[in-house]
């Protein structure tokens, strides 16, 4: 069952393992470490409270990740592991 919850309780190594996995048939490559994610994600101010991610059972398989400016959110990287894309999994259940 697909599931959309808030990031503030995510393991870091399953955020950094399902952003690797998005992203692993883009064109240009991008590959994070925890260290070079943690890094990105601490220079714009991110903001797990207000960052969601997709959920297959436990399974972490996509995420919108927000970042604060004030009063201003804003969007930092979004993404779904290629095998839920094109299924209308996220938009039914939000």
């Amino acid at each position: 069952m697909i599931a959309v919850k808030q990031l503030s309780d995510v393991k870091f190594e399953s955020l950094v393992k399902t952003i690797n996995e998005a992203f692993q048939d883009y064109p240009v490559p991008m590959e994070f470490t925890s260290d070079t994610l943690k890094t990105k994600l601490e220079g714009v101010n991110t903001n797990l409270d207000y960052s969601f991610g997709v959920y297959d059972e436990e399974e972490l398989v996509g995420f919108v990740i927000h970042a604060l400016n004030g009063a201003v959110a804003y969007n930092v990287i979004t993404g779904i592991v290629p095998r839920y894309r094109k299924q209308g999994s996220v938009y039914d259940d939000v």
